[in-house]
């Protein structure tokens, strides 16, 4: 994921303190694809690692919530880079960090939050591939095996790079395991309250 705006005056990070949003409580709007789409819950993060009051503005999709973040209409947003790059690129929007652990190799001149001093702000998008319980064993293993032959095949890592994302490959049965590795300090709480409530301002 990439934190992006439309100027980076609404949110300055030195230290991990975004200054203007701090100062200028619910005056600051993030969009998002929609009520609980990983912009959304990266939002949140951001909310409750920084204590800031950024309002959130739900979108039906990526596409309606960049218009508007580029119009000025909203202030920041949380998105994937394959979709902001571009608009980056042709000067339209600026991006600030990205929300990996590291930063992505295809952009190592964007800093991450953590370097930015918020050292607990996480998010990553990712798909798995996943088998009905109960599937036998073998056929797990032929449909893993022929999985990874296919995302370490040149074509594939290449279109993959051109959507900015990054295979990895696993052996069958680790995947799930590495699922609440992405649930941290408190956070599934808050997703569940951003996900049981019906107030549409968040």
């Amino acid at each position: 994921m990439i934190v992006c705006c439309k100027t980076n005056n609404w949110l300055l990070l030195p230290d991990g303190q975004p200054i203007y949003a701090k100062a200028n409580p619910g005056k600051v709007n993030f969009s998002s694809q929609g009520i609980g789409s990983i912009g959304h819950l990266t939002g949140e993060m951001f909310k409750l690692q920084t204590g800031v009051d950024i309002v959130h503005v739900s979108y039906a999709g990526t596409a309606p919530s960049l218009t508007d973040l580029m119009a000025g209409q909203v202030q920041m947003t949380f998105d994937a880079p394959a979709s902001v790059r571009p608009l980056e690129h042709a000067r339209k929007l600026r991006v600030l960090a990205t929300t990996g652990a590291d930063r992505d190799p295809q952009a190592p001149e964007l800093p991450t939050l953590i370097e930015s001093g918020l050292h607990d702000v996480v998010a990553m998008a990712f798909f798995g591939v996943l088998a009905p319980a109960g599937t036998p064993a073998c056929i797990v293993g032929k449909l893993n095996a022929a999985i990874n032959q296919t995302l370490n095949s040149t074509d594939m890592q290449a279109a993959f790079a051109k959507l900015a994302l990054r295979p990895k490959s696993a052996r069958h049965g680790t995947f799930p395991h590495s699922l609440p590795l992405n649930c941290k300090d408190g956070l599934p709480l808050r997703v569940q309250q951003v996900l049981n409530s019906t107030d549409p301002g968040l």
